[in-house]
């Protein structure tokens, strides 16, 4: 599990971001050196769900404010949509998706400004 901020790191993340760089890269040799074996590898980068409505208002990170309006169908992802990624990538049906980077968050990296706001 991993961060959308990877791809758009805000204020000083650059550090964060090569973790998050690094992590992608893991990722993709355990699935090269395992897949042979049935195991499955994924990069999940996630974005904000329901439950986290204190990144909202954040004063701080501007890619958090009025993150409700962020979303293209502006529906923000609900832990239990998380729960079920996870569920499907353990099934069988996942397999040809081993190795890659899921951006888990419903388009809001895609995201950088929006008329009505």
């Amino acid at each position: 599990m991993n961060s959308i901020h990877a791809d758009k790191p805000t204020g000083n993340g650059f550090l964060y971001t090569m973790g998050c760089a690094a992590v992608q890269m893991l990722c993709r040799e355990a699935a090269l050196t395992y897949g042979a074996n049935g195991v499955g590898c994924y990069n999940i980068m996630r974005g904000i769900v329901e439950s986290e409505e204190a990144y909202f208002t954040s004063e701080y990170s501007p890619i958090h404010h009025n993150a409700e309006l962020r979303f293209p169908q502006e529906k923000i992802p609900s832990a239990k949509s998380l729960n079920e990624l996870c569920a499907f990538l353990l099934s069988g049906g996942a397999y040809i998706l081993n190795g890659t980077d899921l951006h888990a968050d419903e388009g809001f990296r895609l995201y950088f400004g929006k008329s009505s706001l």
